[in-house]
């Protein structure tokens, strides 16, 4: 089985059965050559077959223009190439008779035609020939102008199939023929029409070696009696040092002269990697979910145990105190002044317990908004570290609502954690700012850098699938990279909604107002 095309065995001529004519055997003098046979028949197509090896020997240039073909490649051809339908073995039994009919030619794209054929059978210098004279007429020649309006017309709308359209059918021998490769195979593949009609294996040379088993599959299957073919794999293009994804579909059609297979190869490189990604992202969407999922079951657990265990603690104290006091106060006011001391040191801890819970789900200084949280944010991280942090700013108060408000609090809350417990830092600046009705907040710090991720499953901490996720979802944009100066550079855009800051960027300058300033409203060192 071929390579290139589905399988498909060659006919054998028995399998067409077309007799055509018995012929007259004519003897070519000297004086009369074979080149002035062709000059006299120059109206009509002319072919000269050697009577042994079937090959043509000489065609005249109306055979060479209907039939396609350069005075080499026809040399190149048998019989049957031609004349599909045709019985040599009646040409070589040198009958005296001469005989016209009605067959059927083939041309080099491998569209066949009918039209009368005259063959007489004769000699050169001992050698014997076959001369073959196909009448031309009126209605071939309209039918050969439209033909060729046709041709132009398919040229024309393969020209503007982003992809390589082809047409393949088998040799006698079994081997694949590309009588038809568009230009755009240049653009496809690298290779030019005319290599790849010399040499149809060239195609699969293409086919990166991972891929070429599940194409010889592919083939396997549509021998099976299926009439299409349908693969996607990859390539490598030399031209360009490059991989690409291509998508080739065929399908089978009968004609007079035996199958043919019409095919088209699309360049689906762009919506393989659009795919790719989709499905990366999906992949990285169902871990956040499940993380969120873990994170959030975590966070009731340490609600509970905190209100548990310390609230609870505290209110069973308070409860004892209480009942001790309606019991013993007037007995012992002394020691009932001790006791109720004590209850008055629980309460005030219960409270702060309840501060510290109710800030945890969501801090109060948001309610003055993200400029106050974001300070706030900062000194909790150089208290808590150590490490010189510094929060830049020209702004008083930024047009942000509730939700927005609460997603930028959260991604530098988380890309501060990340600071504190993976970046070894010794510094750190929150730059905040607006350029272009576009919040813009900047974390550096002098860490040691974000890791690298793997090129092939280019799989992001959770941590930084939710900063994105929270940005994407304000129809805002996030990068984190590393800096220049080293460490690491995370860059939040959030569009604002209508409003205006008390502080904006006047100038429209490059630089979010706030950014590079000298002005340090906030900064806090342990």
């Amino acid at each position: 089985m071929s390579d290139i095309l589905p399988g498909e065995c060659g006919r054998s001529s028995e399998e067409y059965g077309g007799k055509l004519m018995e012929t007259q055997q004519i003897e070519v003098r000297a004086g009369s050559s074979l080149s002035r046979m062709l000059l006299t028949g120059s109206f009509n197509e002319i072919l000269v077959f050697d009577a042994l090896t079937r090959k043509v020997v000489e065609a005249n240039r109306i055979a060479r223009s209907i039939l396609q073909y350069t005075s080499q490649e026809l040399k190149r051809r048998d019989f049957r190439d031609i004349f599909p339908e045709a019985d040599f073995s009646a040409f070589q039994s040198g009958r005296p008779e001469l005989k016209t009919s009605a067959c059927l030619i083939r041309r080099k794209d491998g569209a066949t035609f009918s039209a009368e054929a005259r063959f007489l059978a004769a000699s050169e210098n001992g050698r014997g020939l076959i001369v073959a004279i196909i009448q031309d007429s009126g209605s071939r020649i309209m039918t050969r102008n439209g033909r060729r309006r046709n041709e132009s017309d398919f040229q024309a709308l393969v020209s503007n199939i982003p992809g390589m359209a082809y047409q393949a059918r088998l040799g006698e021998d079994g081997s694949v023929m590309l009588p038809f490769v568009s230009a755009n195979s240049r653009k496809l593949l690298g290779v030019k029409p005319q290599s790849l009609q010399e040499n149809p294996a060239l195609l699969l040379d293409l086919i990166v070696p991972d891929d070429v088993a599940s194409y010889r599959k592919a083939l396997d299957e549509a021998s099976g009696g299926h009439l299409t073919f349908n693969w996607e794999g990859r390539i490598w293009v030399e031209a360009w040092k490059d991989i690409k994804w291509i998508n080739i579909r065929t399908s089978r059609r009968e004609t007079a002269a035996g199958p043919i297979w019409d095919g088209i190869m699309l360049n689906i490189t762009q919506s393989k990697l659009a795919r790719e990604e989709l499905e990366r992202s999906k992949e990285e969407l169902r871990r956040l979910a499940l993380h969120i999922e873990r994170v959030k079951e975590a966070e009731r657990k340490r609600i509970a145990r905190e209100i548990h265990d310390e609230l609870g603690g505290n209110l069973t104290a308070i409860k004892i105190g209480v009942s001790w006091l309606t019991r013993n106060a007037e007995k012992n006011p002394v020691k009932a002044r001790e006791r109720l001391d004590s209850i008055d040191e629980i309460v005030d801890s219960t409270l702060d317990a309840i501060h510290r819970i109710s800030c945890d789900l969501r801090p109060s200084i948001m309610d003055f908004g993200i400029v106050s949280a974001l300070r706030w944010q900062v000194d909790q991280l150089c208290r808590t570290t150590g490490i010189d942090c510094r929060f830049l700013t020209k702004l008083k108060q930024v047009p942000l609502d509730d939700d927005a408000s609460i997603a930028v609090f959260r991604i530098a809350q988380e890309a501060m954690t990340n600071i504190a417990k993976h970046a070894r830092a010794t510094r750190a600046e929150v730059h905040l700012g607006i350029r272009n009705r576009t919040l813009q907040l900047e974390i550096i710090d002098n860490g040691i850098g974000p890791k690298l991720v793997n090129s092939k499953n280019r799989k992001r901490s959770l941590g930084v699938i939710g900063m994105s996720e929270r940005a994407s979802a304000l129809g805002g944009h996030f990068v984190m990279e590393p800096d220049s100066g080293g460490g690491t550079r995370i860059r939040l855009d959030i569009p604002l909604m209508s409003g205006k800051s008390e502080l904006e960027d006047p100038s429209g300058g490059s630089k979010p107002a706030g950014i590079n300033s000298t002005q340090v409203i906030g900064r806090t060192r342990r």
